[in-house]
């Protein structure tokens, strides 16, 4: 259930070990929600020195990411992390001892492109970002050289659990909405509806740029389209937020690409936080944006961690929680070691 890169990867990987697949997706296409987007980084770990466990993730899971999609990384860009000189909540030595501590390399740099006096600290930092076309053709790709039989524009039926002998519940916001649906308990989840601004005029080159640890944002060059980059604020891209079991926000628009019309931007207060901290932002331009529900853990934001967990919630239903892009291979694999083990 979910045809994000979750679903996708866990439908492969399970069709290569012999099982017979069916990926289910109540959406016209395949990654149309969370994992079609985002800001397509790949992290390292650099992005979490709060979450010990969010970093190691992420890097413990790069190489078996890039094995499976590896045609979609780009490595060309210079990938720059800033500690905000006020309201950060990771000093520049918490933050350097970080990169340390899980053995991320860094080098310090100065760099003209952040105002003078806006950030105690830049470091140049080994990390990649995503192609978000590519990867959607290479999943298309590896999908029809498959044996998984792919099912769009459909719904998730009580009914169709009868169907078959296992089901994996991979539809991120829509996990508690098909588990409820079966009868099954549902945690409580944070439910966030984002919005990253897709970008032009930017006048810093082919850099990916994080300002933190806070209320900041990230800049990042979208794939390989050219001048064009994706702008994230931690705090203004995040629309609306709920706390439940269910997911309500915005049920009246079933797919996201209808938000861009009846939800305003909020590019405005996003571009007013980017230019304290980089130069000749002024003139930058917003060409549309990309909306997504996001969920996550509630009560996090101390830690601020994104762990991505494959779990039981019934003996013939398993349930992947997703975090970082980059987990996806991990999480499908240990969904294949669960039904092996079954």
């Amino acid at each position: 259930m979910g045809a994000g890169l979750f679903g996708i990867t866990s439908a492969l990987l399970l069709s290569r070990d012999g099982w017979n697949v069916r990926l289910v997706e109540q959406r016209p296409s395949i990654m149309s929600g969370a994992s079609g987007n985002n800001i397509f980084r790949l992290h390292r770990g650099y992005h979490y020195p709060r979450s010990i466990e969010t970093a190691v993730a992420s890097q413990e899971s790069e190489i078996q990411f890039v094995g499976e999609y590896g045609d979609a990384v780009i490595y060309s860009s210079e990938h720059l992390y800033a500690i905000s000189k006020s309201d950060s909540l990771t000093s520049a030595e918490d933050f350097l001892a970080h990169c340390r501590t899980i053995s991320l390399p860094f080098t310090k740099v100065e760099n003209p492109i952040f105002r003078r006096g806006s950030v105690d600290l830049v470091v140049r930092a080994e990390e990649a970002r995503i192609d978000p076309r590519a990867l959607i053709t290479i999943c298309k790709q590896k999908l029809r050289e498959s044996e998984v039989d792919v099912r769009c524009g459909t719904g998730v039926t009580p009914e169709l659990a009868t169907q078959f002998d296992f089901l994996v519940l991979a539809n991120n916001s829509g996990i508690n909405d098909t588990a409820s649906a079966l009868d099954l308990p549902v945690p409580v989840r944070q439910y966030e509806l984002c919005e990253v601004a897709v970008v032009d005029r930017v006048p810093v080159g082919d850099r990916d740029i994080v300002v933190m640890d806070g209320g900041f944002i990230s800049l990042s060059p979208f794939g390989r389209a050219p001048g064009k980059y994706l702008l994230y604020d931690v705090v203004n891209s995040v629309q609306s937020t709920q706390v439940s079991a269910i997911c309500q926000l915005h049920p009246e628009h079933a797919y996201r690409d209808q938000w861009e019309e009846s939800i305003p931007s909020s590019f405005d207060a996003m571009k007013a936080n980017a230019c304290q901290f980089l130069e000749g932002f002024e003139n930058v331009r917003r060409c549309r944006s990309l909306w997504s529900i996001r969920t996550v853990l509630p009560n996090v934001d101390a830690t601020d961690e994104r762990p991505t967990t494959v779990e039981w919630l019934a003996p013939t239903v398993l349930s992947v929680f997703s975090g970082k892009l980059g987990t996806s291979v991990v999480a499908g694999r240990k969904v294949v070691e669960e039904l092996q083990n079954s």
